[in-house]
């Protein structure tokens, strides 16, 4: 899964290892992100409806019979794969997670005044447009 702002392009070098390696690879963009579905309003964006996404693309992909399907995300997809562990704990037998830690361990260092400044853009996010 791709980070912002960017969309499944951003994992153009890695898939033809990964086919190569002999994995079926599949590099959705994203809820709002390039060709993908825009739904209007921020409840469409919640962690539950992306998260129901990416569980959606494993069933379709991987079946229900338990196929591996095996997850990576960077960066906003990086928080993406943690949220689909944590409300899908059968989504997969593994991840890999890029340049995210884990949500507790991000929770814990925002106590920090020097990670909350590193953050600042995150919330940003947060204020709606006018």
């Amino acid at each position: 899964l791709h980070g912002f702002p960017v969309f499944w392009f951003t994992w153009n070098r890695q898939i033809p290892a990964l086919v190569q390696a002999g994995y079926h690879v599949i590099a959705p963009d994203m809820r709002g992100y390039g060709l993908s579905d825009k739904p209007m309003g921020v409840n469409t964006y919640s962690a539950a409806a992306i998260t129901a996404d990416i569980d959606a693309l494993r069933e379709h992909f991987c079946g229900t019979s338990g196929r591996l399907c095996l997850l990576a995300g960077h960066d906003w997809g990086a928080f993406v794969v943690w949220a689909a562990l944590q409300r899908y704990p059968s989504i997969t037998k593994r991840a890999a997670i890029l340049n995210v830690p884990h949500p507790v361990t991000f929770a814990r260092g925002l106590s920090s005044p020097q990670q909350l400044l590193r953050s600042w853009y995150i919330f940003a996010f947060q204020i709606p447009a006018p």
